[in-house]
């Protein structure tokens, strides 16, 4: 089992768990079930950054898809893609272009289930209908909330405004932050601070911080966006 999962208070004290791992070949299923029930006791938020819809994929058991929200066991060849938001009034993707091009890309071939809400799809240009694949979803897995996206290979990608403002929304709506006055370059809400569990300058507000400071082309941190994990945005 991966050292980070040994620990039995692994997941404890946290609004949101982040996984950016990449755990193809463990494969017991009685510790992936731990690990997914870890999830679902505490109804701990969980942000699925591409190679983590790989991450068990080659167990027997099903409980990681459930708790990410789709079926994915391969990707295709590199290319830049297009993105395609397929969810304008969703929180998540309400403020993100109609289209936008990723500048590198490895598109995984997904199958999003029932649990699950499509919010974005990628392609390559020019062959939508036959290389279109669910890579941006919201999914709930009994009390637990999943942002997925597949997107975020090359750090190329990863350090795009829109990738960012795109991973802020789907974190703070994983851990159920909601929209309040703010402005983002799109002209709409952007998430800032969850009026029920957060004070001003609380955990959302720093998470909000964090991650808009990553997207600054000069901001130290940038390249360790996505890499993160296993877990940040702290409870008071």
């Amino acid at each position: 089992m991966p050292k980070v999962y040994e620990n039995k208070d692994w997941a404890k004290g946290y609004d949101v768990i982040v996984h950016n791992e990449c755990y193809a070949g463990y494969t017991d299923a009685e510790g992936i079930d731990r690990i997914v029930k870890d999830h679902l006791d505490l109804g701990v938020g969980s942000v699925m950054i591409h190679c983590a819809m790989h991450t068990f994929r080659n167990g027997k058991t099903r409980e990681w898809d459930k708790l990410v929200g789709v079926e994915s066991r391969r990707h295709g060849a590199h290319f830049a893609y297009v993105v395609k938001n397929l969810a304008p009034e969703h929180p998540i993707t309400k403020a993100m272009p109609g289209n936008w091009m990723t500048p590198k890309g490895e598109l995984y071939h997904t199958t999003i289930l029932d649990s699950a809400t499509k919010l974005a799809v990628g392609y390559k240009p020019g062959d939508e209908i036959k290389t279109s694949q669910t890579c941006v979803w919201a999914n709930t897995y009994q009390k637990c909330r999943t942002f997925g996206i597949t997107i975020g290979h090359h750090n190329e990608t990863m350090q795009q405004k829109v990738y960012l403002d795109l991973l802020t929304r789907g974190l703070l709506w994983s851990c159920r932050c909601f929209v309040r006055g703010a402005n983002n370059d799109y002209g709409s809400d952007v998430f800032v601070c969850c009026p029920t569990r957060c004070t001003p300058g609380g955990s959302c507000a720093r998470v909000v911080r964090v991650l808009l400071a990553a997207r600054r082309r000069d901001a130290p941190g940038r390249r360790r966006l996505g890499f993160l994990g296993p877990a940040f945005c702290r409870r008071r």
